[in-house]
């Protein structure tokens, strides 16, 4: 007969048991490396079963690759959704503060796992890097596009500068205890500052290297991308740029009220 002061275990939802699954399998592979980790260790220490791992992750390094990507993706996705969509122009100062204050402290809280985790590639056999990273980036691309746009900077090279950015802020994270002599004395908030700065300062770039641009706004599912809120030749040079970034083809474009429509395939 059950105890009246005993209670069921509440039910986890799938979102949660995955969750659990990528923190045990973190840990689980930073402590024994890939080749000594089990499945079924994993699930043991997750508190389910196999058959329920199995059912979120199809092979061992599907888990592995996810737990790598997670403290990452986790940070990407509520960021870019966050600055995607806002509809007033804030000052310049916040997204590179927000990226900069959100991104470092995950990298120091996780910093062994991710070195452990993220040296097992260059070691363990059977490990491929599958290019989620590089996706995820995407959405911080896109974000940096529309506030460069909005502000007529473009004189950076995005793709390029963007994982720049991201790599000095993950590199100042997991490296600090290598690259100061006493990193105890170096405040985190001042690191912080300082990227937020160096990076300010490199995204507006100096006055002359500046050059008008245009406001870009995608509708990739219709294949169309509209230009306006500059002079003629600006909006084909932006659309030229634009698409030669995506490396699509423009198939064909229209003026309307000032404002260039480019279809691409």
């Amino acid at each position: 007969m059950t105890s009246p002061n005993t209670h069921p275990r509440a039910r986890r939802s799938s979102a949660e048991i995955r969750a659990v699954l990528l923190d045990s399998a973190s840990h689980a592979f930073a402590e024994q490396g890939f080749a000594n980790t089990t499945t079924r260790r994993i699930a043991q220490r997750a508190g389910t079963s196999e058959a329920v791992l199995f059912r979120h992750f199809d092979t061992k390094a599907d888990l592995f690759a996810a737990a790598v990507i997670e403290p990452f993706s986790a940070f990407i996705t509520r960021f870019s959704n966050r600055w995607t969509f806002v509809e007033e122009l804030r000052p310049a100062e916040q997204p590179v503060r927000e990226f900069v204050s959100e991104l470092y402290p995950v990298i120091r809280e996780q910093r062994d796992v991710i070195l452990t985790l993220t040296a097992a590639y260059q070691h363990e056999p059977g490990l491929e890097d599958d290019g989620t990273m590089a996706v995820l980036l995407d959405r911080i691309e896109t974000v940096a596009i529309r506030e460069m746009s909005a502000r007529g900077w473009a004189h950076l090279d995005l793709p390029i500068a963007v994982r720049l950015a991201f790599a000095m802020v993950v590199g100042a994270g997991l490296f600090k205890e290598w690259i100061y002599a006493n990193s105890d004395a170096v405040d985190d908030q001042a690191i912080m500052d300082q990227m937020v700065t160096v990076l300010l300062d490199g995204f507006r770039g100096d006055e002359h290297t500046r050059r008008p641009t245009a406001a870009v706004r995608d509708d990739p599912d219709r294949g169309r991308a509209d230009f306006d809120g500059a002079e003629a030749a600006v909006l084909l040079r932006t659309a030229a740029e634009w698409t030669s970034r995506r490396n699509v083809a423009i198939d064909d474009l229209s003026w309307e009220d000032g404002r260039l429509r480019v279809y691409y395939s």
